[in-house]
């Protein structure tokens, strides 16, 4: 100890070069590795199927819904979702997803906010499992936050969730079911 040092000095330095030496330790361990990433993105093609969904409102009441028609659509690593209107029509939900995957695992997610309803806005994320070439596991949450509503309000926030399974009906890229 240096001459005038008080100990919990001594002490707060030892924790810091602890700590310092931990991070360098961790920053190690997850240095990327040479590994094949070259399956790390969703493959190209068309994922078609139902999805069954939960709506949670505010006041914790719950309203079961669907099964609801999704597409995911997916064109050099870039995804689009799609609504099905059980007609052979589809609508498009959200636009620029962000996407991180791992071998046959995949997720993706959107926010978003209305211009016609500035106090709107939402996120909504896809999670892919691949469990083999044509099927896979989807998991679907959004959440909403209508902040023009009073704290109180039923309606000022919301949760919905669902599990479904989807069929990978083509195995191309179709650009225009994938707008970059």
């Amino acid at each position: 100890m240096r001459r005038g040092e008080r100990p919990f000095i001594r002490e707060l330095k030892m924790k810091t070069l602890t700590l310092l030496f931990s991070i360098l330790l961790c920053g190690c361990a997850v240095m990327p590795s040479n590994r094949d990433v070259s399956n790390d993105i969703i493959p190209d093609g068309v994922w078609i199927g139902d999805l069954n969904f939960q709506t949670i409102k505010a006041d914790g009441s719950k309203t079961d819904q669907g099964p609801a028609e999704v597409m995911i659509a997916s064109c050099n690593g870039y995804i689009q979702v799609w609504d099905g209107n059980r007609d052979g029509t589809y609508t498009m939900i959200g636009k620029h997803y962000v996407s991180a995957s791992v071998p046959d695992s995949h997720i993706a997610y959107f926010t978003d906010k209305d211009s016609d309803e500035p106090g709107w806005s939402e996120i909504q994320s896809y999670v892919l499992l691949e469990l083999n070439t044509s099927t896979a596991r989807l998991q679907w949450s959004r959440a909403v936050n209508n902040r023009d509503l009073a704290i109180d309000d039923v309606n000022r926030y919301f949760f919905s969730h669902g599990i479904g399974t989807l069929e990978r009906i083509s195995d191309k890229c179709n650009e225009e079911l994938v707008p970059n």
